[in-house]
């Protein structure tokens, strides 16, 4: 598949103060007369030219030429270039026409298909049980991505996600060593009553799933011995490409956790997002994918976390966050906790990790987070808490926060339980 690589936002915004308008606006009156007439071949440069000069309309315009081979040879990769810089501009037919693209059999379904058939087979079953159309299913499997493919720049208000993993018994012998892996999942509280958990067994592994109607899973556990937790990230490098739900689904599916890695870092992945593993031995990633590249950002340390922007070298350089407001937080719940994964003893108990998902410093911004009341981020909060054990195969997982009797304990198969 050829890539579709999302131009930053700052060289754009530069060449749309630089280049006049006028001459553009001419240019595409006089396009638009030759495309409206049929004659693509006198369209073509009047609405190039415009295009390049930075007007909206012309790049939605040209886009669709490239898109339906009209006066040009077909070309899907430039017609979703075309429309991304018109949608930077707030063009509602190309933010459209790239959402249908991005969920339609000539976008990312071919992508998710291809990439398991299974669990394209099980999308199917899904939306005929819903009385659904498979696009409509697919575009809530999209609920990230969708942010990246019709918003260049990530809007301020956008919150997200906490991650870590803690290696315990770090400081005595390595076969004494396991990881416990934990997230608050923070969305708009129309998520919070559709958080389920999910058991279910695929590849001959028993896994458990937190995910929301509609969806494959969101995080999760897997009898193979480890667990896999998430953080959105805002790259300027999104494409058509294997939607998250899917590489999850995939990776908690594997025996052993080198293999889910290989789903994760084998693919082509839609956007750009921060996984965090942990396994039965103790081992621990942390890894940066945008959806060109990745970088494993773990050492040493005793802990990963990760909150929702880039901090690798790497990763930096596709940065597309907006920290004018809210997203100047994720900084805020990253540093913090930092400093509760440090203060740990070597063997915490459970309600240590608990307190780390009910943590409030900075509220309502926290690592738990719940808007107050009037706010402007569509209900911000925490919809859904999860620890994961994978040397023992228990789960702890609650909609909403983590405090009180909120979760739920689970257990697990584990794949050496089963032989």
């Amino acid at each position: 598949m050829t890539n579709r690589v999302m131009i930053c936002a700052a060289g754009l915004l530069l060449a749309f103060v630089l280049l006049p308008a006028q001459p553009a606006l001419a240019d595409f009156d006089a396009g638009m007369v030759a495309y409206k007439a049929g004659d693509y071949a006198a369209a073509l440069p009047e609405l190039q030219a415009a295009a390049e000069g930075g007007h909206a309309r012309a790049q939605y315009a040209l886009g669709s030429m490239y898109n339906e081979g009209k006066g040009v040879p077909s070309d899907r990769a430039l017609a979703v270039e075309w429309w991304q810089k018109a949608a930077l501009q707030n063009h509602a037919q190309a933010q459209f026409a790239l959402g249908v693209g991005y969920s339609s059999g000539s976008g990312v379904a071919k992508d998710a298909e291809s990439y398991a058939p299974h669990l394209w087979a099980e999308l199917e079953g899904i939306a005929a049980g819903a009385r659904m159309t498979v696009n409509q299913v697919l575009a809530q499997n999209l609920y990230l991505e969708s942010y990246d493919i019709s918003h260049p720049l990530a809007p301020a208000g956008l919150g997200g996600c906490t991650a870590w993993a803690h290696r315990r018994g770090s400081q005595g012998a390595i076969g004494e060593q396991s990881a416990v892996v934990g997230q608050t999942y923070d969305m708009s509280k129309i998520y919070e009553d559709a958080a389920f958990a999910l058991k279910t067994r695929s590849n001959g592994v028993e896994l458990l799933a937190l995910s929301f109607a509609g969806a494959l899973g969101a995080n999760g556990l897997s009898g193979g011995g480890f667990a896999v937790v998430i953080n959105k990230l805002y790259g300027c490098d999104s494409r058509l490409g294997v939607p998250y739900t899917f590489i999850i689904r995939a990776m908690l599916e594997q025996t052993r956790p080198g293999d889910a890695l290989a789903r994760l870092l084998g693919c082509e992945r839609a956007g750009s997002m921060n996984y965090i593993i942990g396994d039965a031995g103790g081992l621990l990633f942390n890894i940066e994918s945008s959806a060109t590249g990745w970088e494993n950002l773990q050492g040493a340390e005793a802990y990963a976390v990760h909150a929702n922007h880039f901090i690798g070298t790497r990763g930096m350089n596709f940065e597309a966050r907006d920290f004018s407001a809210y997203g100047s937080h994720s900084l805020m719940r990253y540093a913090r906790a930092q400093q509760l994964l440090a203060g740990l003893p070597d063997r915490p108990q459970h309600e240590a990790y608990r307190a780390i998902l009910c943590d409030r410093h900075n509220e309502p911004w926290g690592i738990y987070t719940k808007e107050p009341p009037g706010g402007s981020i569509k209900g911000l909060r925490t919809v859904a808490s999860v620890i994961f054990e994978p040397a023992s195969g228990e789960a702890w997982m609650s909609s909403g926060n983590a405090g009180g009797n909120a979760m739920t304990h689970h257990t697990l198969e584990m794949r050496e339980q089963a032989a």
